[in-house]
């Protein structure tokens, strides 16, 4: 996976290629269609233009954006900010210590004392994030709940219409892949976010300096399950 560095974007390809290709998110749904660059590639601020195909525009900055298998695919915001939060909390936190080492000193207490204050504060904002981010995926996970068990059910419906005969068989195997395709990509979803939120709800002051696990964004390998065939046929004019 290539991350695209504004100051390197000249090095690998030509910017105007990007219009008109498609944008994914790490979970392979669609996001819309490059309509536009703005910047210079050897510049900072330099960023992309997608039409989400819905009457909305978005602008993203290609420091966001990644190449995995021949896809535009532009990040997760929420898994930078987990990332970001975490390890600022961390630093933080450290920070306190320190001022606690240093305040032992007489000619530092109130020195120490005031820039403890700030970093407390600043503590407990990042927490507030921590935990306004973590409602943000709780609910998330149950909109995609709720897209797994409406799927199952066409999924049902399909095996049904099937085994009446009311569909082809052809018909039934097409409906496979998709299906399947999105069933893998929620869940797939749905893991990235339980962990997220396992490492959510653990005291982030704890954690050592140290970087938390990798989220960065990855295009999921999806499983070639195949929806086993009904044997049973009902022949019309059967009771």
């Amino acid at each position: 996976m290539e991350t695209l560095q504004k100051n390197q974007i000249s090095k690998n390809f030509d910017a105007k290629e990007l219009v008109g290709k498609m944008v994914v998110d790490p979970y392979g749904w669609t996001m819309g269609k490059i309509v536009g660059v703005s910047g210079n590639s050897t510049e900072s601020n330099f960023f992309i233009g997608v039409d989400d195909g819905k009457g909305g525009f978005a602008k993203y900055d290609c420091a966001d954006v990644r190449f995995i298998q021949n896809n535009v695919v532009i990040g997760d915001s929420w898994k930078a900010k987990i990332e970001d939060i975490a390890n600022r909390v961390v630093i933080v936190t450290k920070k306190i210590s320190a001022l606690d080492e240093l305040s032992r000193e007489e000619e530092f207490v109130g020195i120490c004392e005031e820039m403890r204050g700030k970093s407390e504060d600043e503590k407990k904002r990042l927490l507030e994030e921590r935990r306004c981010l973590g409602e943000q995926l709780k609910d998330r996970t149950k909109l995609v709940d709720s897209q797994l068990k409406g799927i199952y059910s066409f999924i049902a419906s399909v095996k049904i219409d099937y085994a009446l005969g009311t569909i082809t068989e052809e018909t039934y195997q097409r409906s496979n892949a998709p299906l399947h395709l999105m069933i893998d990509r929620l869940l797939s979803e749905k893991d990235d976010i339980k962990y997220a939120l396992d490492g959510l709800s653990n005291n982030l002051s704890t954690l050592p300096p140290e970087p938390l696990k990798s989220l960065t964004p990855s295009i999921p390998k999806f499983s070639q399950t195949q929806i086993s065939p009904i044997k049973l046929r009902i022949s019309e004019g059967q009771n």
